[in-house]
């Protein structure tokens, strides 16, 4: 039998069939090109979906090495996007084999291809996604520009380096929170109206708000019981009880107001003047 190598090449055997597999954490969504399902030697069933990618380009130049995909607007994928970044990411393997290598299976009663030799085509994450009516297009960053993106480092700055509650600044994020509850939900879910607040507007300044302890959401601001959010909170209902901390501008003042100026990591005598200017 030829390899799939020979049979990339070839001008009449190819009759290519692609497998892309997205993970979101500890969820697997494993789609096919193919009109029947795939068993891929991984152990997973791919589905049937009407699916469509443009162009892999190969270029040092990363935005070039992009890939769009095009899949239903209601499908699982994009649904994920729809109100928000996701915290986790989401990846992405595009698999290529030809049904001249495949086998028959049965598998519970439906037939199932079996693919044999198998190409990895592109490899990344799903970044954002857009809507055009019932197609969703899924846009896709490669590993080797996922490689080259610039980390987040120390710099010499008036605000402090680290972050607040993480484990650097030594702050417990419990010992800050106060809970308040959801009585309108306005802007799609950028506005939310909330009772419970203890403490003035300028006490939750660079704030942080949390459902359950593990969806959270910047605060822009807060005014009067008036919260704006810098994205929206998944599935908030009225009624809903949220918990929102102390707010912190990463300011030698702030840290103070928290009682922890010596884990603050800024630099407060910056000189101001400039003896080039």
């Amino acid at each position: 039998m030829p390899s799939i190598r020979d049979i990339e090449a070839s001008l009449g055997f190819g009759s290519p069939t692609e497998l892309y597999l997205f993970e979101h954490g500890e969820d697997v969504y494993a789609y096919t090109s193919s009109s029947k399902r795939v068993l891929h030697t991984d152990g997973v069933i791919y589905n049937p979906l009407p699916i469509k990618r443009d162009k892999i380009q190969r270029s040092q130049q990363d935005n070039r090495n992009r890939l769009q995909i095009d899949v239903p607007g209601d499908s699982p994928i994009p649904m994920i996007f729809r109100n928000k970044q996701p915290k986790k990411h989401v990846t992405l393997k595009v698999f290529r084999f030809h049904r001249f290598t495949k086998e028959s299976w049965l598998w519970f009663n439906k037939e199932a291809e079996l693919p044999g030799e198998f190409i990895t085509i592109f490899s990344g994450e799903v970044v954002q996604t857009t809507w055009n009516n019932t197609v969703a297009t899924l846009d896709c960053a490669s590993v080797s520009a996922l490689q080259r993106r610039q980390c987040l480092r120390f710099g010499y700055q008036a605000q402090c380096n680290h972050h607040v509650f993480d484990e650097l600044c030594g702050l417990k994020i419990q010992d800050w929170q106060e809970e308040v509850t959801v009585t309108s939900i306005q802007d799609n879910g950028f506005t939310i109206n909330v009772t419970g607040l203890l403490n003035s507007n300028d006490y939750y300044k660079g704030s942080i708000i949390s459902k359950n302890d593990d969806d959270f959401r910047d605060v822009l601001s807060v005014n009067a019981g008036v919260i704006t959010l810098f994205s929206p909170l998944s599935d908030l209902v009225i009624g809903d009880k949220l918990k929102i901390t102390k707010g912190c501008d990463r300011s030698s003042a702030a840290c103070k107001s928290f009682g922890n100026f010596d884990n603050f990591f800024g630099f407060v005598t910056i000189p101001t003047d400039n003896p080039f200017v």
